[in-house]
């Protein structure tokens, strides 16, 4: 996986945070620490910005687990010609997190390609 991809996997889970994953994985409580990070990182590579978002999510194994079965999605997507597999349920946006911290999203979003 390229790091733009770990970058839009973390960003699709942070935006939908599915089963309330950052509070059960424990990342709650490691956020300050993240959004810290994403700013003291804002002119790394995304190859160092990764690594150290790596590092960061080795903590809460559950989140990166959903990072990954989240990358994976998108791969499949991608390969399926962008015709989506039906969902149980929407993904609705979750707001809370951005509105805590802010930084994160915006920190992550700028380091993807703009489309």
């Amino acid at each position: 996986m390229n790091p733009e991809e770990i970058i839009q996997a973390f960003l699709n889970v942070w935006e939908t945070n599915p089963n309330d994953i950052f509070t059960t994985s424990g990342a709650i409580a490691g956020l300050e620490e993240l959004n810290d990070m994403a700013i003291a990182s804002a002119t790394d590579s995304n190859t160092v910005f990764v690594d150290k978002l790596g590092k960061w999510c080795a903590q809460y194994p559950k989140l990166t687990d959903e990072i990954f079965a989240e990358a994976e999605n998108q791969r499949k997507f991608k390969l399926k010609n962008n015709i989506p597999e039906p969902e149980t349920a929407p993904k609705k946006p979750d707001k809370t997190l951005d509105n805590l911290y802010p930084k994160i999203p915006r920190s992550l979003r700028d380091r993807l390609p703009k489309s």
